[in-house]
């Protein structure tokens, strides 16, 4: 059975003109129900497909993808995840063109130039800010922390608009201006930096499955060994020691928990020998495994 629901993590849009939700969806379910008339939209997609579609905006999302769009009048909007083999997860969120003037207005001159004529026109017509594309590693990471604040419940009202005012701080401004080469430069960049991102998104995801070089290349659009070489050269660490850094990581926090002995642990990190998970958790903390029991 199809169902959707909105977690409002967030903000209440009809008293102070902000909210995020976080959607859930299982079978083909309609989040049009989430969305608000009159608002600015920041989509991040999760996990699952996505179809937004009204008016001139047509929005395909696919996971771990994010969009920006103003809609008008929700009625005019269709919008459906399609089904997989993983409940669809997406996070909203809405601004009134008011709450983005309020904190960004006195930076009119070097927003998007399609934001300032959304906040001084009040058209019919709903409008896409940007086109669909992939999320960096850092929107990914803050995509992730929205749904377990690492904060006290009495802090989470504070932490959650740092996040959202973050977030928009990354979608709403022009690109600094670049002449030809730099533009040459700057492009090189932004390709070498999403490959890394991808490779970053792909280990965090994956940790617990051996690592497979040539799948994550492929997966990054680019050979192995220029991978492995961008990655140590954007990061100052190589694969196989962020590979380690995140299973030791996630670990440590399943030995704090004291619901798993160290043998388990190892199993659920991908470790099938106890003797190389030891190692490489001494290397990472400095500690044995069992000394955080």
């Amino acid at each position: 059975m199809a169902e959707t629901k909105g977690i409002n993590l967030y903000g209440d849009y009809k008293k102070s003109g902000v909210s995020l939700r976080r959607v859930q969806s299982s079978g083909v379910g309609d989040i049009v129900t989430v969305l608000e008339s009159g608002a600015l939209h920041l989509f991040l997609n999760l996990s699952g497909e996505s179809f937004i579609f009204g008016d001139a905006c047509r929005l395909s999302l696919a996971a771990k993808t994010l969009s920006c769009c103003m809609i008008r009048d929700k009625a005019n909007f269709t919008a459906t995840n399609l089904p997989g083999s993983d409940i669809h997860e997406l996070i909203v969120l809405c601004v009134t063109p008011e709450w983005v003037t309020q904190h960004f207005g006195s930076k009119r001159q070097s927003l998007h130039e399609t934001l300032v004529d959304l906040l001084t026109t009040k058209g019919s017509n709903s409008l896409l800010l940007y086109k669909v594309r992939s999320m960096s590693y850092l929107e990914y990471e803050i995509s992730a922390s929205l749904l377990d604040p690492p904060v006290h419940k009495d802090a989470k009202s504070f932490w959650y608009l740092a996040k959202i005012i973050e977030l928009l701080t990354l979608h709403l401004f022009k690109p600094p201006s670049l002449g030809p080469k730099e533009m040459f430069c700057s492009s090189q960049r932004r390709i070498a930096q999403q490959r890394v991102d991808k490779t970053l998104i792909w280990l965090k995801e994956n940790f617990t499955k051996p690592l497979d070089l040539n799948l994550m290349a492929q997966y990054a659009n680019c050979s192995s060994s220029y991978l492995s070489r961008l990655f140590s050269e954007q990061t100052g660490t190589t694969i196989s020691r962020k590979l380690r850094e995140l299973r030791v990581q996630k670990a440590k926090e399943l030995l704090e928990s004291g619901d798993y002995n160290v043998t388990e642990v190892a199993l659920e990190v991908g470790y099938n020998s106890l003797s190389h998970f030891t190692k490489a958790f001494k290397l990472e903390t400095g500690t044995l495994p069992s000394e955080l029991l």
